[in-house]
């Protein structure tokens, strides 16, 4: 009997990784940068700047765990952003990672944002395949290019500096991607995740670049005194970062939409305060490489 028990055991245990293998195989996406920037591609949100012809510097939008899509639908909180970048100068893509998964908001507040599937360091791919898209762009200065992201979307940027890619393969990469963050200039980062299992607090930033970032002080998602032992770490890299923290305000303050039972909440006067801060940042990188 105890036999019988053991394998019945080991036939759901089987099936139970079969259906999940089945089930989330659409996660991958492409297992070197080229192949993966074609999937991304038509999911990619581009904001041109209403004057000139170019070539202008960019910014690549990466959004949270939640995805683009709210609960009442389309969100607008990175759209925003993207259109301070193109105010400024910049040719502004939101780098969607959830369309071509065909991951809901549902499936991605559930798998996502609890760290099942996807987390960051998996997401780091994406980042660099939207930069090997970006260069490849006729009106895009190669040489300036600006990594942003927001939560779970910075935690993927961060994770992205973390790898020593000419030793090292990002993960979902079939072989090693050294070019990979090449042209980018800067980093911005607003409330990102670092705890465990992000990398930069153990492993700090083998590309030391720039980097702004913004804290909440109330944040529980992703708790300010995390993100200081990473800064930490990546400026013992050799990173140059500048960190603000917002205070009296949770994580996504800046996101107008969230769901009831949510522990986080909109302040708009932060809102417009960080909008500011960004557009502010994309002039200081503009100055800085006329220098």
């Amino acid at each position: 009997m105890r036999h019988s028990w053991t394998a019945l055991l080991a036939l759901a245990a089987a099936l139970f990784l079969v259906s999940g293998c089945a089930g989330f195989s659409r996660y991958s996406v492409g297992s070197d940068l080229k192949a993966r920037s074609t999937k991304l591609e038509p999911s990619f949100r581009t904001f041109q700047p209403a004057e000139g012809e170019g070539p202008f510097p960019v910014v690549l939008l990466v959004h949270g765990c939640g995805g683009l899509d709210g609960p009442e639908g389309r969100g607008s909180v990175i759209p925003d952003y993207a259109r301070i970048a193109a105010d400024e100068g910049y040719v502004a893509i939101v780098v969607d990672s959830f369309t071509p998964r065909d991951i809901s908001f549902d499936e991605a507040v559930f798998w996502v944002c609890k760290g099942y599937r996807l987390r960051g360091g998996q997401r780091a791919a994406d980042v660099a395949a939207a930069a090997t898209f970006a260069r490849s762009l006729p009106n895009v200065d190669s040489s300036r290019i600006i990594l942003a992201g927001w939560s779970h979307g910075a935690w993927a940027i961060m994770d992205l500096l973390s790898f020593d890619m000419s030793e090292k393969r990002l993960p979902g990469m079939k072989r090693r991607t050294p070019d990979a963050l090449e042209g980018v200039a800067a980093a911005y980062l607003t409330y990102p995740y670092c705890g465990w299992p992000s990398r930069t607090a153990k492993h700090g930033w083998a590309t030391p670049i720039a980097a702004e970032m913004v804290l909440a002080e109330d944040d529980d998602i992703a708790p300010k005194e995390k993100c200081l032992e990473a800064v930490e770490a990546a400026e013992a890299s050799g990173a140059d970062l500048n960190v603000e923290i917002f205070e009296n305000v949770t994580h996504a303050f800046d996101e107008s939409e969230h769901v009831a039972e949510s522990v986080d909440r909109y302040n708009a006067e932060a809102a417009e305060r960080a909008y500011r801060r960004f557009a502010s940042f994309l002039r200081y990188r503009q100055s800085k490489a006329a220098e």
